[in-house]
């Protein structure tokens, strides 16, 4: 079932970084105000979660979740701005489906991605509340993940027609979220976490990449995942086109052992081959979010550490075809108190950006950017907030063209004490 949706554009921002020095290190000053203002579609509700993407043209794509004020209440849904001849423009209004559509009854949406392919907006989200999304013809379905594009007037649905409601998931009972997306070698791909239920032995997660080729979204190899056992539980994904193939990354429990482990793929043509053993610093390791970038033919990434006795810290790996980089010390502002929220990475080909959020205990999460270059990274520069003071800042994003690199984050700062979208390019 085809159905079209309409979405805003959010704001972008960039990253840059110099040689690190590890410990507690001064923070470079924060450069200008963000773009615009907030971003958010209705400053009076709650706005989360953003994406970017950077056309080669230069033009700024931002994505967010959001719901408005109270008295104006909807589900959780989508939008999109681009930044574009020096100012933001709304591309439609909210993306996502409504009660008004067949079937659909907890259509909440969360987690955007986008991706540009060919100068058109790609973006990818996932629907559904605690009790899945819906039933069509008696069927149940879970939640799902859906992909629309920018047709140049409204935001269109990529439908799977082997699903009901046109969403990409390989079966109407498995329950699909936390999307990724990137044009790989000139073709869109998306990949996802979904749960597959196995009778009477429980369930166990996978990561599904799919590609649309002529319309039609066809399975990019088998399913993904490290462990073989049921109840594999996966936290987190990332999708990168690196010398035109596809890569994936995510963070995966084992059963019986309780802490997340980080795992990278790549395509070989036909299917998937793992690139090394897990990738987490120390045994004890809690490792979560993370991102990937392509500089060449050189794929990075970063991800969230905990061990068990020490504090959250953000790390980064590099593989060149055949080895992996020495993990880098801890690239957190405070290496030793700094608590690191999730990693953000972009590439333009020459350098490689950082953003993330970091705290230490009684102060508000702070944002923090670096960049790689030939004799490593950068001090770190901010913080960035749009208010330094009171302003507590979550969720990072980034993109980067031929322009540069643009960052978008979240954060919460009164007045009106409401989580808004903020995003600037960086020097």
């Amino acid at each position: 079932m085809r159905r079209s949706a309409a979405l805003f554009l959010g704001i972008i921002a960039v990253t840059i970084v110099a040689p690190y020095w590890p410990g507690r290190v001064a923070p470079a000053d924060s450069p200008a105000a963000p773009l615009g203002g907030t971003l958010s579609a209705d400053p009076q509700g709650w706005a989360f979660h953003p994406a970017v993407a950077v056309g080669r043209d230069g033009a700024v794509y931002v994505a967010w979740s959001q719901h408005t004020k109270p008295e104006n209440w909807q589900y959780v849904g989508t939008y999109v701005k681009r930044w574009v001849n020096g100012a933001w423009q709304s591309l439609g209004g909210r993306i996502g489906h409504t009660t008004k559509d067949p079937g659909a009854k907890w259509a909440e949406g969360y987690a955007p991605r986008l991706a540009v392919l060919d100068g058109t907006p790609y973006v990818t989200w996932y629907e559904g509340g605690g009790y899945g999304w819906g039933t069509i013809d008696g069927q149940a379905i879970r939640s799902v993940v859906f992909v629309a594009h920018w047709d140049g007037r409204q935001w269109t649905l990529d439908a799977n027609p082997a699903m009901p409601n046109g969403a990409l998931n390989t079966d109407p009972e498995a329950a699909a979220r936390t999307p990724a997306l990137a044009a790989v070698g000139g073709t869109l791909h998306a990949a996802w976490i979904e749960v597959r239920r196995v009778p009477e032995r429980g369930a166990h997660n996978v990561v599904v990449v799919k590609r649309l080729v002529g319309g039609q979204w066809l399975r990019a190899g088998r399913d993904l995942r490290a462990e073989s056992s049921d109840y594999t539980r996966m936290l987190d994904v990332a999708l990168v086109d690196v010398g035109g193939v596809p890569h994936v990354a995510w963070s995966e429990v084992a059963p019986g052992n309780g802490r997340p482990l980080v795992h990278v793929a790549q395509w070989n043509g036909t299917d998937w081959t793992r690139i090394g053993r897990s990738l987490n610093v120390s045994r004890d390791g809690f490792a979560n979010l993370l991102a990937l970038a392509g500089a060449g033919n050189v794929l990075h990434l970063a991800w969230q550490e905990r061990s068990a006795t020490g504090n959250t810290r953000i790390h980064v790996k590099s593989w060149d075809g055949s080895t992996w980089t020495p993990t880098t010390a801890s690239l957190n502002v405070d290496a030793d108190r700094g608590e690191a929220g999730r990693p953000a990475l972009a590439s333009d080909g020459s350098r490689v950006w950082l953003a993330w959020t970091e705290g230490v205990p009684g102060q508000r999460g702070r944002l923090y950017s670096r960049w790689l270059g030939p004799a490593g990274w950068s001090a770190p520069m901010g913080p960035l907030n749009a208010d330094r003071e009171a302003g507590a800042a979550d969720t990072p994003a980034l993109g980067a063209g031929p322009q540069g690199a643009f960052l978008a984050w979240a954060e919460k700062n009164p007045p009106p004490a409401m989580k808004q979208v903020y995003g600037r390019p960086l020097p």
